[in-house]
């Protein structure tokens, strides 16, 4: 009874993730996002037939035809997931929750390996979620998911040459994924590298055979990354370059952009909270755990100084969190009500908007009729006349991303290093967007449109939802006037 009671135990964090990602699936998160055509447009492409470009960003001008403007790996892989389920919504934000679970399902056991708290365990969908829901379909939650789930094989025991050499792959892959995140994913292949040096003891093992295991993976990887791209590197390097200066500035200015614009108030307590829990670890006899949220403090440093914190830097926060709350657990039984509590409630509040748009659809306040001119944008086509322009939100519910040939990207409809219609407005275009479009076009040009109907549980004006999201309009560009 005992060996049941315990299994359960062990499984039922697990069975928790499953149901949590398994609902937020369903309800139809990650919510569509600003760049997500930008990021599986050429997935989107290659699922239908097409090569390694994205058409939807034609008006930016990047030198050469394929999409060499970011790392290959999430394009080939939601590209051949979708030739497995279809394209379409239901089959993205499937792929999505299926990177929350891996990486939940990763961390789990890592935290078990490391005698956390059980509480701790049931945080973590909640730290996944926190992490990567606000940023819609990137590519940084298939980076961690394969980060995670390689150091996980190692840390949870793989000592042979073929796990250890598969743990490897997922890590260097994780890390050529998404190139904010490659510090962070050098972070745990050193942690894996020190538990193989200090506990293989496997018959016939010697401890720098597993040196092998990762050469032999981090080849593989360039192998794989120079076949996706054809063996074309020296263009790749060239637009992945040229793409890189949107990001031009001061390392400050582009911590305080992100800091400001794009990471959100309610993220902003866990950057706060892990120094903190960092300063106070100090104060007592270190372990392995301080040990390892002190490393990834270190990675956040150097990524600072290269100017990448940004996108999916919220997760090695949240996982820096969980390693310094489990060192704090286990060495000083006087917080053991006040620390989970305290990261409870900042896990909660990261999740703020999220939970309430979650509320709201439940609810009924927001509701998933395909208003406006649906029926009309479904028979739109697009020709070199008058080109049509359409958003993240009208691209998902309009056309379930099934995009007609010829449409642009309306978010990145300008030519580079510019983004869209305040940068760049051309009289015979025709947009179809949703509500935030239509904000978005009225901030921006002379376009006079009735505001949305919004709603805004508990007064909160920062936490305003579109009560009808699907809806989407045809907008002829003549109609804005011009700009403001």
């Amino acid at each position: 009874m005992n060996f049941l009671e315990n299994k359960a135990v062990k499984i039922l964090p697990l069975i928790v993730s499953l149901f949590f990602f398994g609902a937020l699936w369903l309800l139809d998160f990650p919510k569509p996002y600003d760049d997500d055509l930008f990021y599986c447009g050429a997935g989107l492409n290659m699922a239908a037939g097409g090569d390694f470009s994205n058409p939807l960003l034609e008006r930016q001008h990047f030198p050469g035809h394929y999409f060499f403007i970011y790392p290959p790996i999430h394009s080939y892989a939601i590209a051949g997931w979708m030739k497995i389920f279809g394209i379409g919504a239901r089959s993205l934000t499937g792929f999505q929750n299926l990177m929350y679970f891996l990486t939940a399902a990763a961390t789990i056991p890592v935290l078990r390996r490391c005698k956390a708290p059980v509480w701790l365990e049931f945080l973590v969908p909640l730290g996944v979620s926190a992490a990567f829901l606000p940023i819609g379909l990137r590519p940084e939650p298939l980076s961690v998911a394969l980060t995670m789930v390689g150091f996980a094989m190692i840390e949870c025991g793989s000592c042979r040459s073929m796990p250890v050499l598969l743990a490897f792959l997922l890590m260097f892959l994780g890390g050529a994924t998404a190139p904010r995140l490659t510090l962070f994913a050098g972070v745990l292949v050193l942690m894996a590298g020190f538990r193989l040096w200090q506990n293989s003891t496997a018959r016939g093992w010697k401890r720098w055979l597993f040196c092998l295991s990762g050469f032999g993976a981090l080849l593989i990887v360039s192998l794989i990354f120079l076949l996706m791209i054809s063996f074309r590197l020296e263009e790749f390097l060239k637009t992945f370059h040229l793409h890189s200066h949107r990001l031009d500035g001061t390392k400050f200015h582009l911590l305080k952009v992100y800091f400001r614009d794009e990471l959100g108030s309610a993220q902003l307590p866990l950057f706060f909270l892990a120094p903190f829990l960092l300063l106070f670890a100090l104060r007592q006899s270190k372990d392995e755990l301080f040990y390892r949220g002190a490393l990834i403090a270190f990675a956040f440093f150097l990524t600072g100084l290269i100017g990448g914190i940004g996108h999916g830097s919220t997760w090695y926060a949240v996982l820096m969190l969980f390693f310094l709350a489990a060192f704090i657990s286990k060495n000083s039984v006087r917080h053991e009500i006040f620390l989970p509590v305290t990261l409870s409630l900042v896990l909660l509040l990261a999740n703020g908007k999220s939970l309430m748009n979650a509320a709201g659809i439940l609810s009924g306040e927001i509701q998933s009729d395909r208003g406006g001119q649906y029926a009309e944008a479904k028979r739109l086509g697009s020709t070199p006349e008058h080109p049509v322009l359409v958003d993240d939100l009208a691209a998902r519910y309009a056309f379930d991303y099934k995009i007609p040939r010829g449409f642009i990207d309306f978010r990145f409809s300008a030519p580079f290093p510019g983004k869209g219609v305040s940068e760049f407005f051309q009289r015979q275009d025709v947009y179809v967007v949703s509500y935030a479009g239509v904000d978005y076009l009225t901030g921006c040009t002379l376009l006079d449109f009735p505001p949305p109907p919004r709603w805004s549980p508990l007064a909160l004006a920062r936490w305003s939802f579109d009560r009808h999201p699907c809806s989407v309009f045809i907008i002829p560009a003549k109609d804005c006037k011009g700009l403001r």
